[in-house]
């Protein structure tokens, strides 16, 4: 049986006796949260276990999608510049004017904005200024982790909790017209801090499964899925 035609259903995942309950930051990604309930539930499941059967939904759609660069920074005296190193593949995508975030090694509490200042290359390795926009309260020390935020562009992408790792490809549990949940492979690109690209295997306006994905696809392989 092929990825595309295996489909998991709401009553199979009740007769698991699967109960979710599911969280979303619209604000944050802007999904829809969407509850899916057991309709005719098999005698076996008690309406309480029908009633807990909630699963997030994220919409596919063309999104920015963000990445981070985390590079030690060390400041010297009592500036606001941190200076860093950065080499590989890294040391490509960053430009001054990108924002960044900033904290001490004994804190990440005391988080403060900065922004990328200054870049001067040689080959694969990059020496970054960054520019504080003040001092954390506890500042005894020099060292500091910086969170350079990189905008990719933007693409056709998918929240990163809806990905399922296989051994060689990823999965996602897409929601059919009538309901049931299929696996489908698809390809991915670029991979940021809440979507990734898709490159093959959805379009734009597909629901799949975000919290809830593990529980799915593990009840699909207890039956005997591949």
């Amino acid at each position: 049986m092929s990825w595309t035609a295996r489909t998991i259903t709401a009553t199979r995942l009740a007769i698991a006796g699967v109960g979710l309950s599911a969280l979303c930051s619209p604000g944050l990604s802007g999904d829809v949260r969407d509850h899916t309930r057991l309709k005719g539930a098999p005698s076996a499941v008690s309406e309480t276990q029908a009633n807990e059967l909630s699963l997030a939904l994220g919409t596919v759609a063309v999104r920015p999608i963000q990445t981070v660069v985390r590079l030690r920074g060390t400041r010297s005296g009592g500036e606001l510049r941190l200076e860093a190193v950065v080499t590989g593949p890294d040391a490509l995508i960053l430009r001054p004017g990108q924002r960044a975030r900033a904290f001490t090694m004994q804190s990440r509490s005391q988080m403060v904005q900065a922004r990328v200042e200054r870049i001067s290359r040689t080959d694969q390795k990059a020496h970054v200024q960054v520019r504080l926009s003040t001092l954390p309260v506890e500042h005894s020390g020099s060292a500091y982790v910086v969170e350079i935020v990189v905008e990719r562009g933007s693409f056709l992408s998918v929240p990163n909790d809806a990905l399922i790792e296989e051994q060689t490809h990823r999965t996602v549990y897409v929601r059919t017209a009538d309901g049931d949940f299929v696996a489908r492979q698809i390809d991915t690109g670029i991979q940021g801090e809440i979507y990734t690209a898709v490159t093959a295997g959805l379009e734009p306006g597909d629901q799949v499964v975000t919290t809830g994905s593990f529980f799915i696809d593990s009840d699909y392989k207890m039956k005997g899925g591949d």
